[in-house]
């Protein structure tokens, strides 16, 4: 089962936005139960994030993929990919908080 709680938080703690700040930015109110496990976000909740954050709903999949899944790839294999691909993304400018 992917674990896209823990994605989700990791990617906002990166881009340096909190919980609030993200429900502020895609109109939710749940996040804190989607990156404890206690709700599964739709794909449309999913793409909210996911934009909020720019950051491509494919890596917070992949990052959500348990390991078991990945099949032929190993450990080191899956973490150096991602990690370029989170480098790739972050190498843009911050999340812009809105003052209000």
């Amino acid at each position: 089962m992917l674990d896209l709680g823990t994605a989700i938080r990791k990617a906002r703690a990166l881009r340096g936005v909190s919980q609030e700040e993200l429900n502020r930015m895609t109109g939710l109110s749940c996040t804190a139960f989607i990156e404890t496990g206690r709700r599964v976000p739709s794909l449309r909740v999913l793409e909210m994030i996911s934009k909020a954050l720019r950051i491509p709903m494919y890596l917070l999949v992949l990052m959500a993929t348990p390991r078991s899944e990945l099949g032929h790839l190993d450990r080191v294999a899956t973490e150096t990919f991602t990690k370029h691909l989170l480098d790739l993304v972050l190498a843009e400018p911050p999340v812009r908080k809105n003052k209000s």
